[in-house]
C-alpha cells in the first residue's frame, strides 16, 4: 500500500514545439525486475502544447529612400523626421493627397509555440481564415493593412516590406503604429491562437512619432517688389508718383488712303518682382487636367491682373514675373488714402504638397502724389514730402518772419545788414520735411531760388537729400546781393524751384520733387533805411593832355597850356590856360538826388574864389560815374586862366561844396 512520487524532467526539444496532439508513455519495471500480479505497466497520456506564441515587432522599422540604395531606421518610442526624398511615387501619378512610402519591418515570435493563422474552414462554430493581420495605424485611423500572415516558428523572425499611404504631409506632429496581429481586436486572441491570447498582446504594438520636414515648395516673391521706378521691400510703404508712372499717347499715321490712329492714350504702372521656391520640393501642378497656377494680384479688393504659370519651379529657382504693366483707369480710387497691393501666389491652390494651411500672400501698401491726385485735392496728395521754409529767415543780422508772397514780411535793410563784400547780405533760412503723412524723403539735386520783384536773381547749387521729419539750416553761400534804392521790393525765397529752364547750363544737374504742397514761395518787402551816397572824384584828372593823379604833382608843357592872343590896335594881350576833364563818382550806397555845386580852386585854397562853379549837379546812382570837361576858351564862362612859370601852383576840387548832398563822408 506504499506510494513513492518520482519527479521526471523531460527537454522541450524531444517534441515539436506545435498544436498536434502528443502522447506521453510511461513504462514500469520495464526489464520485469519485480514479479507482479498483472505485468500489463505501460500507461498512457495523450496531450497538446498550450503554451502561446508571442509575436514582437522589434526594436524599429524603418522607412527606405526613394532612390530604392537606403533606407532611415524609425526606433519605436522616438521623434523622427520624414522628408521629401523617403517618397515613393504612386502608380497612379503624385497626387498630394496620397503620399505612399515603403516601410521595412520584422516580425519576431519570442513566445514558446508556433504562431500560426487560423486555417480556412469551421472549427468550433468559428470562421477561420489563413493567416493573421498586420497594420498600420496614423494617429489611430488605419491606413494599411499585411494579410495572411505566418506561420512563424517560435524564434523565427520574417520580414515585410509594405507600401503605405500616409496621406498629405503637413507640418503637425503624427503617431505611426505598427500593430502585429490586428484582428486581436476582433477576436479576443486574435488570429494567431484560437483559444487564448499571445503570451502578451501588447508587445505587438510599435509607434514612433514622426513629422513631416522640410516638405513641399515653399513659393515666396522674393524679400523685394518693384513698383514703376522703386524697389521697396514687401509689407512696406510706397509713394506713387507722376515719375513711376507711364504716359503713352496713341499716334496718328496718314497715308494716301486715309489716317489711322495706333495705340491708345494710357497711363500705366510696371509692377515687377522675382518668384522663387525656397521648399525643399519643385512647385509643379500635377493634379489631372491642370498644368498651371495663377498669382493674382489685388489692388485693395479688385483684381488688377492675373499671371498664369505653365511650367515648374525648381528649389532655389527664381524667376521674373511682370503682372504689369497696371492700367490706371483700373486702379480705383486713386486718392488720398491707403491702398494695398496684395499678392497672392498660386491662389487657387493647385500647386502639389503645398501647406494647405499656409497662405501665400503678400503685401505692400501705397499712397499717390501724383499730379493728378493733386489736381483732384486743391494741390495736397497722399504720401510725399512736404519741402517748407521757416518759420524765420535771417538776412544780414535781422531775423524776421517769413510771410507769403501776398503777405510778405516787411524789413528795412541797413549798412550793418551787409557782410563782408559791398552789397552782399548774409541769408540764412531753415529746411524742413515736415509733411505728418511723408513716407518717403525730399529727393536730392532739387534747387532753391531767390527772386526780386519776379526776376531769378540767385540759384542754389543742387540740394542734398532731406529725410522725413528733417530740418536744417542753410547758409546762402556768398549771401543775397541787392542794391539799395528808395522804393520797396518783394524778396522771394522758392524752395525747389520749377522754372529753372534756361536759368542753369545743361550740365547742371536740377530734378524737382514730389511733394504733398508745392506752396513752397515765401516772402519779404525789403526797404533800405540809412545808405547814404558818397560823392568822389574818382582817382585821376585831366589837365592839359596829362593825366594826373589826385594827390600827386604833373609838370605841364607848352603843348599842354592853351594860348589866345587878343589883340586891340597895336596892342596884343595874350592870354593863357588850361583844360580841365575831372571825374564824379557815388561811391555811397545810395543815389545822390537833388542838386548840389562843385567848385575849382587854382592856387586858392578851399573857402576862397573859385574859378569854377559848377552847379546844379543832378542825381547820381549807386556806382554811377560821370566826367565834366571845362574846355579852355577865351569866351568861356568856366575857366582856368594860367600864367605859366617856374612857380608850383596848385589845383583843388570840392565836390557839393556846399552840403547840400546827406552822404556818407562829407570829405569831399
Amino acid at each position: 500500500g506504499g506510494e513513492v512520487n518520482t519527479t521526471v524532467f523531460i527537454p522541450i526539444g524531444t517534441f515539436a514545439l506545435d498544436e498536434e496532439v502528443k502522447r506521453f508513455t510511461l513504462s514500469v519495471d520495464v526489464y520485469n525486475t519485480v514479479t507482479e500480479k498483472n505485468e500489463s505497466n505501460t500507461y498512457e497520456l495523450d496531450f497538446k502544447m498550450c503554451w502561446p506564441a508571442d509575436l514582437w515587432p522589434g526594436p524599429s522599422m524603418f522607412v527606405l529612400k526613394n532612390d530604392g540604395k537606403s533606407s532611415l531606421e524609425l526606433k519605436f518610442g522616438t521623434e523622427m523626421c520624414i522628408t521629401p526624398d523617403y517618397l515613393q511615387t504612386d502608380a497612379e501619378g503624385v497626387n498630394d493627397e496620397n503620399a505612399y512610402f515603403s516601410f521595412f519591418y520584422t516580425e519576431i515570435n519570442q513566445g514558446q509555440a508556433i504562431a500560426m493563422g487560423l486555417d480556412d474552414g469551421s472549427e468550433d462554430g468559428d470562421t477561420r481564415r489563413g493567416g493573421w493581420e498586420n497594420h498600420f495605424y496614423m494617429d489611430s485611423v488605419l491606413k494599411h493593412t499585411d494579410s495572411e500572415r505566418g506561420p512563424l516558428a517560435f524564434g523565427e523572425s520574417a520580414q515585410k516590406v509594405s507600401t503605405v499611404n500616409l496621406g498629405m504631409p503637413d507640418h503637425n506632429v503624427h503617431m505611426l503604429s505598427l500593430l502585429l496581429d490586428g484582428n486581436f481586436r476582433n477576436n479576443p486572441w486574435g488570429d494567431v491562437s484560437r483559444n487564448e491570447g499571445e503570451a502578451n498582446e501588447f508587445n505587438n504594438w510599435g509607434n514612433v512619432t514622426i513629422r513631416f520636414c522640410d516638405w513641399g515648395p515653399i513659393l515666396w516673391p522674393s524679400e523685394n517688389v518693384t513698383i514703376g521706378s522703386q524697389t521697396v521691400p514687401w509689407g512696406s510703404m510706397v509713394c506713387i508718383t507722376d515719375k513711376d508712372m507711364v504716359h503713352t499717347k496713341s499716334e496718328r499715321v496718314c497715308t494716301e488712303g486715309g489716317c489711322t490712329q495706333i495705340g491708345l492714350d494710357a497711363v500705366t504702372l510696371e509692377f515687377t518682382y522675382l518668384q522663387g521656391n525656397k521648399g525643399m520640393q519643385t512647385a509643379a501642378t500635377t493634379y489631372a487636367g491642370v498644368n498651371y497656377w495663377t498669382n493674382r494680384l489685388l489692388y485693395d479688393q479688385t483684381i488688377a491682373k492675373n499671371t498664369t504659370h505653365r511650367y515648374s519651379l525648381a528649389p532655389n529657382q527664381t524667376i521674373f514675373e511682370s503682372p504689369g504693366p497696371l492700367n490706371a483707369d483700373n486702379l480705383s480710387p486713386i486718392d488720398l488714402g491707403t491702398h494695398n497691393f496684395t499678392l497672392f501666389l498660386d491662389d487657387d491652390r493647385q500647386v502639389a504638397w503645398r501647406d494647405r494651411g499656409q497662405e501665400w500672400k503678400y503685401f505692400v501698401e501705397a499712397r499717390f502724389c501724383t499730379e493728378t491726385v493733386k489736381d483732384l485735392y486743391q494741390g495736397q496728395c497722399g504720401c510725399a514730402g512736404d519741402l517748407e521754409a521757416g518759420p524765420t529767415v535771417r538776412i544780414g543780422v535781422q531775423t524776421v518772419a517769413l510771410g507769403t508772397p501776398s503777405n510778405p514780411t516787411a524789413v528795412c535793410l541797413t549798412p550793418a545788414d551787409m557782410g563782408t563784400e559791398r552789397f552782399q547780405f548774409p541769408f540764412v533760412y531753415v529746411e524742413t520735411n515736415t509733411a505728418p503723412d511723408a513716407i518717403i524723403e525730399i529727393g536730392a539735386n532739387y534747387r532753391n531760388q531767390i527772386q526780386l520783384d519776379g526776376v531769378s536773381i540767385e540759384i542754389s547749387e543742387a540740394r542734398p537729400m532731406l529725410e522725413q521729419k528733417e530740418s536744417r539750416s542753410v547758409q546762402w553761400e556768398g549771401g543775397v546781393r541787392l542794391v539799395p534804392d528808395r522804393i520797396p521790393h518783394r524778396l522771394d525765397l522758392v524752395l525747389d524751384a520749377t522754372g529753372l529752364a534756361g536759368l542753369l547750363p545743361i550740365t547742371e544737374v536740377w530734378e524737382t520733387q514730389a511733394e504733398v504742397n508745392n506752396d513752397n514761395t515765401y516772402s519779404l518787402e525789403v526797404t533800405y533805411c540809412g545808405f547814404r551816397p558818397n560823392l568822389s572824384p574818382g582817382p585821376f584828372v585831366w589837365i592839359g593832355n596829362q593825366r594826373a593823379t589826385w594827390g600827386g604833382q604833373v609838370c605841364l608843357s607848352s603843348a599842354d597850356v592853351d594860348v589866345f592872343t587878343e589883340r586891340q590896335g597895336e596892342v596884343q594881350n595874350v592870354k593863357n590856360g588850361i583844360s580841365i576833364v575831372y571825374t564824379e563818382e557815388n561811391i555811397g550806397m545810395d543815389a545822390a538826388d537833388g542838386t548840389w555845386t562843385n567848385k575849382l580852386y587854382y592856387d586858392t585854397t578851399p573857402g576862397g574864389f573859385p574859378i569854377i562853379n559848377d552847379r546844379d549837379r543832378q542825381d547820381l546812382a549807386i556806382n554811377g560815374a560821370r566826367n565834366i570837361t571845362h574846355s579852355w576858351g577865351s569866351n568861356a564862362v568856366n575857366k582856368v586862366n594860367v600864367f605859366p612859370d617856374a612857380n608850383m601852383h596848385t589845383l583843388y576840387l570840392v565836390l557839393d561844396s556846399e552840403n547840400n548832398v546827406d552822404e556818407t563822408s562829407e570829405a569831399n
